[in-house]
């Protein structure tokens, strides 16, 4: 079997949003955290599009304190990659430990 990929599609990438809704119940723990996470993307290729910043509810959310955190990466593996790895959850527990979080991945569409 030959691979059929042109040079056009191999040059596609997807690159994958880590989204996260975050109700800080202690913001002195969450500060050490916040502190400390744009630092471990960089190895992944993540790049910080929003942290901290007031959601505006607009369905099913009512009363939602919620906070978002967005980061981009090249592709959903290096995201996976990233919270996966010793950096971040070295820091994790400071987050679990001070706020609420609601998280997930999701891929955009592809860029040439």
């Amino acid at each position: 079997m030959t691979d059929r990929t042109t040079p056009l599609e191999s040059a596609i990438t997807v690159p994958a949003y880590f989204v996260a809704l975050v109700e800080i119940h202690d913001p002195a723990g969450f500060q050490s955290y916040h502190e400390q996470f744009e630092a471990t993307l960089a190895p992944f290729g993540g790049r910080l599009v929003s942290f901290g910043a007031t959601i505006v509810p607009l369905e099913g959310m009512d009363g939602s304190t919620a906070r978002a955190a967005i980061v981009v990466f090249p592709s959903l593996q290096a995201g996976r990659d990233w919270f996966e790895s010793p950096a971040y959850q070295r820091i994790a527990p400071l987050r679990q430990q001070s706020a609420r979080t609601r998280g997930f991945f999701v891929e955009g569409l592809p860029v040439p």
